[in-house]
C-alpha cells in the first residue's frame, strides 16, 4: 500500500505541474477526445478542438493529426469524464479529468504489477509485490504519461494483464476462462494501440506452448489443438478493432497509420540496422530507470 501511495503521490505532482495545455502529442490526443465525445473520429490533418481564445499551438488547420493513427477506446473512455466539460469551455477541468483517468489506469497497473510479483516471485514474492510495481510505474515515461492524456498508459495496463494471463497459461495450463481473459484484454489492447501486436504475439506463442506442456497425446496433435484453442486470440480483437485498422489502410496504405509515412521535424530517419547500432536505442531502457538527463 505504502508503494501505491507513493507512485499516486509522484505521479499527482506530475499531473499539476505539467502545462495544462499538455506537452508534444498530448494536445493531438485531447483533441481526439473531443472529436469521439462528438460522435466521429479525427482525420489525419486538422483539429476539431482549439483552446478558448487562440488557435492550438500544436495543430493548424492542414498539420497532421498524430493521434488519429490510433484505435479510439482510450479516447471514448477519456470522452466519458472530459466530454461535458470540454462543451461548456472549461477546458482545464476537462484536462484535469482526463490526468485522473490515466492516474487511476496507473494505479491499477501498479496493482496488477503487484499480483504479478506475488504470484510468480517464488521465494522472493515479498520483496517482488513490491519492487516490481514500483520499478515499473516510476520510469520516467510511465510518470510522465499516466500525468497527461495520452492512450499509453492503458495500453501497458491491458499489456501487464495480457502477460500475467500468459504466465499463467504456462505455469498451469490452459483453461477456458484463461482463454476468455486473454481474448477479452487482446481485443482490448488492439482497440487501444497496434503496439499491443508484440503482447499478442506472445500471447499466442504462450497459448501453444502451454497447450504443449500440460496437454496429453502426441507432440503434433497438442501443438495442433493449441494453435486451434489461440484462434479465439486473433479472432475477438479482429471483431473488435479491425474495422479500424482497415480504415488506416485505406487512407495510408498501412493498417497502422492514418496518413502517408514521412519523415518528422527534427528527428533524423534512419534505416533499421541504423537503430540498432545507435547507441540512444540501447540506452533507453537504463535511462528510463536512472531518468534521461545527462546529470
Amino acid at each position: 500500500m505504502a508503494g501505491l501511495v507513493a507512485y499516486l503521490c509522484v505521479a499527482a505532482v506530475g499531473a499539476v505541474t505539467m502545462p495544462w495545455r499538455g506537452t508534444a502529442d498530448s494536445i493531438a490526443h485531447l483533441d481526439y477526445v473531443f472529436q469521439v465525445a462528438h460522435g466521429q473520429l479525427p482525420e489525419p490533418y486538422g483539429a476539431a478542438f482549439t483552446f478558448p481564445g487562440q488557435d492550438s499551438p500544436y495543430i493548424g488547420d492542414d498539420s497532421r493529426q498524430f493521434a488519429s493513427a490510433h484505435p479510439p477506446l482510450f479516447y471514448a473512455m477519456a470522452a466519458l469524464v472530459t466530454g461535458p466539460v470540454l462543451d461548456s469551455g472549461h477546458w482545464q477541468i476537462a484536462v484535469g479529468a482526463g490526468r485522473l483517468l490515466n492516474l487511476a489506469l496507473g494505479a491499477a497497473t501498479f496493482l496488477v504489477l503487484a499480483w504479478c510479483g506475488w504470484g510468480f516471485g517464488g521465494r522472493l514474492r515479498s520483496t517482488m509485490v513490491v519492487a516490481l510495481p514500483l520499478t515499473a510505474t516510476l520510469m520516467e515515461s510511465f510518470l510522465r504519461f499516466s500525468g497527461d492524456i495520452y492512450n499509453d498508459i492503458l495500453v501497458t495496463l491491458l499489456s501487464v494483464m495480457t502477460l500475467a494471463g500468459s504466465a499463467l497459461v504456462l505455469r498451469d495450463g490452459v483453461t477456458r476462462g484463461r482463454l476468455t481473459f486473454l481474448a477479452i484484454t487482446a481485443a482490448a489492447g488492439m482497440s487501444t494501440k497496434a503496439t499491443f501486436l508484440i503482447t499478442l504475439a506472445i500471447a499466442l506463442l504462450a497459448v501453444i506452448t502451454g497447450h504443449v506442456i500440460h496437454g496429453g497425446g502426441r507432440r503434433w496433435r497438442r501443438v495442433a489443438g493449441g494453435t486451434l484453442r489461440s484462434l479465439p486470440l486473433v479472432i475477438v480483437p479482429l471483431l473488435a478493432s479491425g474495422w479500424f485498422y482497415a480504415r488506416n489502410l485505406a487512407l495510408s496504405g498501412s493498417p497502422v497509420r492514418s496518413s502517408v509515412n514521412g519523415a518528422l521535424p527534427g528527428r533524423v530517419d534512419r534505416s533499421l540496422s541504423g537503430n540498432r547500432t545507435n547507441p540512444d536505442f540501447w540506452l533507453l531502457m537504463p535511462r528510463e530507470v536512472v531518468g534521461g538527463n545527462a546529470w
